[in-house]
């Protein structure tokens, strides 16, 4: 599928695809996100109010990761997470206190995925 770049928040024009989290011990608790896809991230980052929502609980200890601004405080949550109608479960996932998803390589190394900065949109391929 083919995705336009898109400006959040007044942010730059940048990769975002829509994703939904589950629960994975009671699918019925998702939210849809906006999600950042991030080449240079290792893991996928969701905000804690999101994993929240869905009811999960941490799985392990707070960890400090450097990134976006400095130091983040993050703890990790195991849950589902859906691409293109694409499962991706269980997954492990850290939480951060920012209004957005980061997609990692951690899930971004499952697909074929082409940018192209020049046009502003970028190609996603299961």
């Amino acid at each position: 599928m083919v995705y336009s770049y898109e400006s959040i928040n007044g942010s730059s024009h940048a990769p975002y695809i829509q994703i939904v989290l589950s629960n994975p011990t009671n699918r019925s608790k998702t939210v849809a996100c906006k999600s950042l896809l991030d080449t240079g991230a290792s893991c996928t980052i969701i905000p804690e109010r999101l994993l929240n929502k869905i009811g999960v609980k941490p799985t392990g200890r707070m960890q400090i990761f450097n990134g976006f601004g400095g130091d983040q405080n993050s703890t990790p949550y195991i849950i589902d997470v859906s691409i293109n109608n694409n499962d991706i479960k269980p997954i492990q996932v850290y939480s951060w206190s920012h209004d957005f998803a980061l997609i990692g390589r951690d899930v971004l190394n499952r697909y074929c995925i082409e940018f192209d900065g020049i046009n502003l949109f970028f190609t996603f391929k299961e």
